[in-house]
């Protein structure tokens, strides 16, 4: 998926409550046009790297090594989340 095509299925999805892009147009009603232009941009990057991830990890699912690489993967995540470094740094976030 290309940026303009990321951009044109937000605006089109952007009247169906059912969607995200509809809480974001929703957010930008009074905004100016170029701070709407700049979050479209924004959303349609997050769209193609969440489509970019959900391909990754379909064909990964495919072959027993490619499952075995994607749960040593998200054990990895899930230990860094739980790590006493990552929530000592959330904690700073919170209190700064």
């Amino acid at each position: 998926m290309e940026i303009k095509e990321a951009i044109e299925q937000l605006r089109k999805e952007k009247n169906d409550p059912n969607k995200p892009a509809f809480l974001i147009y929703a957010m930008l009603k009074t905004a100016h046009p170029t701070v709407v232009e700049m979050i479209e941009y924004q959303a349609a990057k997050v769209m193609i790297a969440g489509e970019m991830m959900k391909n990754t990890i379909v064909e990964a699912s495919k072959t027993e090594e490619g499952r075995d690489r994607l749960n040593k993967g998200m054990a990895e995540l899930l230990a860094k989340y739980k790590s006493p470094s990552f929530n000592d740094m959330n904690e700073e976030e919170k209190d700064g």
